[in-house]
């Protein structure tokens, strides 16, 4: 964390939550969001020219995945993660192990297909499971991190983004956390939905008074990296 090391204890997250105390001194590595707008021109540029990484960039900000342990090294029916769909129409994603956590564990989400195509998981999710049988293969993306890196840092640059060079797969996270709150999001959704699961953060969603941007980055802070 940009050399400098802060000790994320329990006393001290209670502190930032009531405004006592600032997350500083400021991180040396900037954060930048991908929030849905964004998201959506990144999809949009490169719907005729790239679907897979289109596909990386919807999945990667409606299911709030960490990246590069997530959906990158992603099988479709195991021994990773197993991605299936119910009767409901609900997309279920059964991941092992997550980093907060070492039993498996699922990510739901529901299709909004009928509002926003473009943007759905379920649409994204499945040309890429058509596109894996297609290659007789159970990984869901070819796509190494470097290589999704290296297209995600060009879009943000065709796109006119400034400090493209300095946004990561992991600001899809943050981008879909973010949006949450500003949708007034009950933060312990935000939290659940994002997979923080720190006993300090268990604690706080009990709390009626928390800074809730203070949080999130804190939040953030704890577990950095796509």
């Amino acid at each position: 964390m940009g050399g400098h090391t802060a000790n994320w204890n329990q006393e001290k997250c209670f502190q930032i939550a009531g405004g006592h105390l600032a997350i500083g001194p400021p991180i040396h590595r900037p954060k930048h969001r991908i929030n849905r707008v964004l998201t959506k021109r990144l999809a949009s540029h490169f719907k005729d020219s790239d679907q897979e990484m289109r596909d990386l960039c919807v999945l990667a900000y409606g299911g709030a995945f960490r990246v590069k342990s997530e959906p990158l090294p992603a099988t479709i029916s195991g021994p990773h993660s197993k991605w299936r769909f119910t009767a409901s129409d609900s997309l279920h994603v059964t991941l092992a192990k997550r980093k907060t956590r070492k039993d498996a564990s699922t990510v739901k989400r529901r299709c909004e297909c009928s509002r926003n195509p473009d943007m759905c998981v379920h649409t994204a999710a499945r040309r890429r499971i058509r596109d894996a049988r297609a290659r007789s293969s159970e990984r869901l993306l070819t796509l190494s991190y470097e290589q999704a890196m290296r297209r995600l840092k060009s879009a943000l640059t065709a796109l006119g983004i400034e400090n493209a060079e300095e946004y990561g797969l992991h600001s899809f996270r943050r981008g879909s956390a973010h949006d949450l709150l500003l949708a007034k999001t009950p933060l312990r959704d935000v939290l659940a939905a994002c997979d923080w699961r720190s006993s300090a953060f268990q604690e706080y969603m009990g709390r009626e008074q928390i800074d809730a941007e203070a949080l999130l980055a804190a939040a953030d802070a704890l577990s950095d990296g796509d």
